[in-house]
């Protein structure tokens, strides 16, 4: 808004459920990449961006540093699927649902919630890493 500056809206809830979905859609997919495509050295790169974030989120609160560092885990992810496409379409959901994420991880627990859910993650393309005919 002129002389006002920049106002930030929240999409709806309907919005927000939509924007989720998509985004769960297109993290598989590159998750899927991933495990297809990523080298030994991306697999442990991964693991060590997810170390790097539990320890931002044990020594600070600000919640846009925390994003920042989980971007980390999202850029090597992006990096092992390799796919200019699907990177792009996440990296505009992910700017869509910015608010809600800082929401989400201003709740007490959520931080530590997502470091296991990452975690998770990690231990899961490890594993169908080892054994790629298992990806259905």
């Amino acid at each position: 808004i002129p002389q006002k500056g920049a106002i930030v809206s929240a999409p709806s809830g309907e919005d927000a459920a939509d924007l989720y979905e998509v985004r769960a859609c297109l993290e598989s997919l590159v998750v899927r990449h991933f495990v297809e495509r990523a080298s030994d050295a991306q697999i442990a790169d991964l693991s060590a961006a997810v170390d790097e974030l539990e320890a931002v989120t044990e020594a600070v609160t600000d919640v846009r540093e925390i994003l920042n560092t989980k971007g980390r885990f999202y850029e090597v992810l992006l990096e092992g699927a390799r796919s200019a496409v699907l990177q792009t379409m996440l990296e505009i959901i992910q700017l869509r649902v910015q608010i809600l994420r800082t929401a989400s991880l201003s709740s007490v627990g959520r931080p530590k919630a997502m470091i296991a859910e990452l975690r998770a993650i990690v231990d899961a393309i490890a594993q169908l890493w080892r054994s790629p005919t298992s990806i259905a």
